[in-house]
């Protein structure tokens, strides 16, 4: 009796959390960045309304190719991540050769707070990792640390620079 009761429990509690997982845009409290507050500009790239940014939709090393981010997103130390943004701009993307790492002001105004594991709109960013994005902000303290938001809930946290993170960028 009680183990067909443990598998039942078991059973039910893995359907609820897979429910959870593919829904991960039901929290509670108010929006911080919904869809609606960004433009798609039908090429790549998303307008947010709200502050005028013009960010990349897929993480830096995909592609967007009209329906979904393509390929595998790059980690890199953020030394290599200020050198692609310098060879991305030679060559230019969208029609910009303006591309950077966004501040940590920046790349917080696009985290979902009521999204989780991402933490952020997937309609408006596809295929965004749970884990670590850059910013251009270095840490006051330590020129061998900068800020990274990570997106499984959207906390910034203070990373060493030798260490390997995503890129989202934004002019």
């Amino acid at each position: 009796m009680y183990s067909r009761f443990a598998l039942a429990l078991s059973v039910s509690l893995f359907t609820f959390s897979t429910s959870l997982a593919a829904d991960n845009c039901k929290g509670m409290g108010l929006e911080t960045a919904p869809a609606s507050q960004f433009k798609n500009n039908g090429d790549g790239t998303v307008t947010d309304k709200k502050n005028g940014l013009t960010w990349m939709k897929c993480s830096f090393g995909m592609s967007w190719d009209g329906k979904v981010c393509a390929g595998d997103a790059d980690r890199e130390s953020w030394r290599k991540a200020t050198s692609e943004v310098k060879s991305l701009n030679k060559q230019g993307f969208a029609g910009s050769k303006k591309w950077r790492l966004p501040t940590r002001n920046e790349l917080e105004k696009i985290v979902e707070h009521k999204c989780f594991a991402p933490s952020i709109s997937t309609e408006i960013f596809p295929r965004t990792a749970t884990t670590g994005y850059w910013t251009e902000t270095k840490d006051l303290h330590s020129d061998k640390h900068a800020w990274i938001v990570l997106f499984r809930h959207g906390s910034s946290y203070i990373s060493s620079k030798k260490d390997e993170w995503f890129l989202r960028l934004v002019r």
